[in-house]
């Protein structure tokens, strides 16, 4: 064998295993690609101090929910729910393994979604992969606290979409067997988007309300999407790139005193052509929120236009950071 065909070997091999490394490796157009957001494309962030607001007192239902779901296991450590979704499910947390609950269930069980279920051209999408359920579950370097000081400054939460990836994506609660983070491409839906515009996360007895600043595309390489407690200039960075790649231009001011979640699926959205060889193991689609501040309530209207100017992800096989 030549010294260039052993040479271009090991570098699949390498990129593969790399992908392998990131969460949701195992899930599953535009012509452009771009690269960094330039500065005079992003939006500006400020970097000022913000107080947030008072977490809710939990619903008695909520909370029989997430206790009954820590009695099954432990690691449970908060409960999630999105409005008009089935995205209501309890959020595990494993300190050692970061990739634990992505193939097993609460139950610490890798059971298979039952593709006799599902319609046959959703059945046919995932093209005989036996998909795993897995759970919902925070990245293991996650902070989770209700003291705001205590917690990371990006919440980050992985769940699975095995069966909502094929556009035209279905939208709110529609099928019983788009589990997990499948309903997370309702907001892909510029009306969805406008009407539901917060995110709701209950731990230890109360509830704190995430209001939608971005809907995001991005290339799972990318570290400054999956740092949960970056430096000020990593979080500035993050913040001004999600927002100049968003589907939508939201009215919501974000800085680097806010603490944000962000909810992050699958994806297939980019064809393999644009993504080095490598499309559905290096796309990830997010949803990023931030807490509400003081004085904001979930009743307060949120205004979301279209990003008529959005970017596409920079797409590369080796890890970087914004510029």
């Amino acid at each position: 064998m030549n010294k260039k065909k052993l040479l271009f070997i090991r570098t699949i091999a390498f990129a593969l295993i790399l992908t392998m490394t990131l969460p949701l490796a195992a899930c599953s157009s535009k012509p452009t690609e771009t690269s960094s957001v330039a500065s005079s494309e992003a939006p500006s962030v400020q970097e000022s101090s913000v107080a947030e607001a008072a977490p809710a007192k939990i619903t008695p239902d909520t909370q029989k929910k997430l206790d009954d779901a820590k009695v099954t296991n432990p690691e449970v450590v908060s409960w999630i729910s999105i409005p008009n979704t089935n995205i209501d499910y309890p959020v595990l947390q494993s300190l050692e393994d970061n990739y634990k609950y992505e193939s097993k269930d609460i139950n610490g069980k890798k059971t298979a979604l039952d593709t006799s279920k599902m319609d046959k051209d959703v059945a046919n999408n995932l093209g005989g992969t036996k998909a795993l359920v897995g759970a919902i579950y925070f990245d293991a370097k996650d902070m989770v606290s209700l003291k705001k000081e205590e917690a990371s400054k990006n919440l980050i939460i992985y769940g699975h979409n095995w069966t909502n990836i094929v556009e035209p994506f279905r939208i709110g609660n529609q099928k019983d067997y788009d589990v997990m983070f499948a309903q997370l491409k309702s907001y892909t839906d510029e009306n969805f988007a406008k009407t539901n515009p917060y995110i709701y996360l209950s731990t230890n007895g109360e509830t704190q309300v995430y209001k939608v600043f971005s809907v995001v595309y991005f290339n799972a390489f990318c570290k400054n999407y999956i740092t949960p407690n970056p430096s000020d200039d990593e979080f500035k960075k993050l913040l001004a790139d999600s927002q100049a790649r968003s589907l939508y231009k939201y009215n919501t001011e974000v800085s680097t005193g806010d603490n944000i979640i962000s909810l992050i699926t699958c994806s297939r959205k980019y064809p393999k052509s644009l993504t080095q060889g490598n499309g559905f193991n290096i796309q990830r689609f997010a949803v990023l929120a931030r807490l509400l501040r003081q004085g904001e309530t979930d009743k307060d209207a949120v205004t979301v236009t279209k990003n008529t100017g959005n970017l596409d992800p920079k797409w590369t096989m080796k890890s970087f950071s914004l510029s």
